[in-house]
């Protein structure tokens, strides 16, 4: 994307947020699908915690001769597993290379998401992702 928009989107509201901390907690950690599409997020760098509105870049690319089956591409987010692809790429730009979502925000607290993609041969590749939101000063 050449230019963010300066309008910021809610990707998660605080309702949704809070419903979701009160969920049980459940593993989710699967075993990687052989030849699946690679998932890497390249932006926010999740390491430390994020404040504000944040620009998404995510890439992912198609091993074996296969290519990445855009109708398959999902984000998910937390312990419920809320289907937000919808609100995410109303806002985002999503091409075979990846995703490009500016001015994404999200409540203060601690959050998931799972972003998710097939190929051609029907290899779903997923990557999760946890971070902070620090409280808007």
């Amino acid at each position: 994307m050449s230019a963010w928009p300066v309008q910021a989107f809610e990707l998660v509201t605080a309702e949704e947020a809070k419903r979701d901390a009160a969920a049980p907690a459940y593993a989710t950690k699967a075993l990687p699908m052989p030849g699946a599409p690679t998932i890497e997020l390249l932006s926010p760098d999740v390491k430390r915690p994020l404040a504000g509105a944040v620009n998404i870049v995510v890439r992912w690319s198609a091993s074996d001769g296969a290519s990445i089956d855009l109708s398959t591409f999902r984000v998910l987010y937390g312990r419920l597993r809320l289907d937000v692809t919808e609100r995410l790429a109303a806002h985002a730009k999503v091409t075979p290379t990846g995703v490009e979502a500016p001015n994404a925000s999200l409540p203060e607290g601690s959050h998931r998401l799972i972003i998710q993609v097939a190929d051609t041969l029907k290899r779903v590749g997923r990557h999760e992702v946890t971070f902070e939101v620090a409280p808007v000063k």
